[in-house]
């Protein structure tokens, strides 16, 4: 009995195993390996820093100054995605409330009437970074130049590199448009006309009255210009046996401080004039304070008894001025 109910384990043990499935080993020249994340799949995993971190360039220290190197392409894919781009500033009126991304964004979209998706995004100072997803909108809305808001006006800028809207140099180029006057209709040729406005500025845009010649009592043309020189009001224009003069009058110049050196506000509305004046008031309203010269103290001497040295002696100087030694002071 022993012996059968072994061999009856044994065969349970046979059957369990035909039965199971048998597990392959997979040989070593089979395993896939792990490949290393490229630097896309990377940012696609914004919660994953530490294998991010390790793609990163090593910074440098020179001295005292830490230097970080960008990627050359990844720079370049930049700038050929802001090719579209635009640089707009609202100029608020006094009085006005700042308005919010939206609304703004919602004004200049029936305003210009894009055809195809833009975003804008806000900066710094009222300035604006504007990215058009077409190149044909882009220029569209650039020859607006500005449009008139119920709170100010929106100025539209050529988009450059490395812009900085804590820049003071940024605010004194600016669009405007210019009226020839004076201008005989045998030069109205947009050549012609783009030749004489290169006189004041960077030509950008001739009016559509003035290329149709609906009319000739002035050449309307859109240049940019820079507020920090002095703006010409006549461009003299030469022909090989002749010469004459043209009436330069600008349009919507914005209004310059004085006291900053920037645009879009008067002296009494300027900050730093307001700033300055109250420190003066402040300074002014102070006391005037008084300052006498210390005397050294000094040391009271008996009167001498004799009666001669008393009669010589002023009423004013009854006690002689001697220093600690005891010699007498000058």
């Amino acid at each position: 009995m022993a012996a059968s109910s072994t061999e009856a384990s044994a065969l349970l043990d046979q059957l369990r195993q035909l039965i199971a499935p048998k597990s392959q080993k997979v040989p070593d020249t089979q395993i896939p390996l792990t490949k290393k994340p490229t630097f896309a799949s990377l940012l696609s995993r914004p919660n994953d820093f530490s294998e991010f971190s390790k793609q990163l360039p090593i910074p440098q220290l020179r001295g005292d100054t830490t230097i970080v190197k960008i990627e050359p392409e990844l720079h370049k894919e930049q700038l050929n995605h802001c090719r579209t781009n635009l640089i707009g500033r609202i100029i608020l009126r006094p009085g006005s409330k700042p308005m919010k991304v939206e609304e703004l964004r919602t004004i200049l979209h029936k305003v210009w009437q894009p055809e195809h998706q833009w975003h804008m995004a806000p900066l710094a100072r009222g300035f604006y970074d504007i990215h058009f997803s077409d190149e044909v909108d882009m220029r569209k809305v650039w020859g607006s130049v500005s449009c008139s808001l119920q709170h100010g006006v929106f100025r539209l800028y050529q988009w450059q590199q490395n812009f900085n809207p804590y820049d003071p140099k940024i605010q004194s180029h600016v669009q405007l448009w210019i009226r020839l006057r004076g201008l005989s209709l045998e030069y109205w040729h947009p050549r012609i006309l783009m030749t004489i406005a290169r006189g004041v500025g960077i030509p950008l845009q001739i009016d559509q009255a003035t290329r149709e010649k609906k009319y000739g009592f002035y050449a309307q043309i859109l240049v940019e210009v820079d507020l920090s020189k002095p703006l010409l009001d006549i461009v003299t224009v030469e022909l090989p046996d002749y010469g004459f003069d043209v009436k330069v009058h600008y349009e919507n110049l914005p209004t310059r401080c004085n006291i900053c050196n920037r645009f879009g506000h008067a002296e009494h509305q300027c900050r730093h004039g307001q700033i300055q004046n109250n420190h003066n008031t402040q300074k002014n309203s102070e006391p005037k304070k008084i300052y006498k010269p210390v005397l050294a103290k000094s040391i009271e001497v008996e009167k001498k008894t004799s009666t001669e040295n008393n009669n010589s002696l002023d009423s004013e100087n009854d006690f002689l001025q001697v220093d600690e030694h005891g010699d007498q002071k000058v």
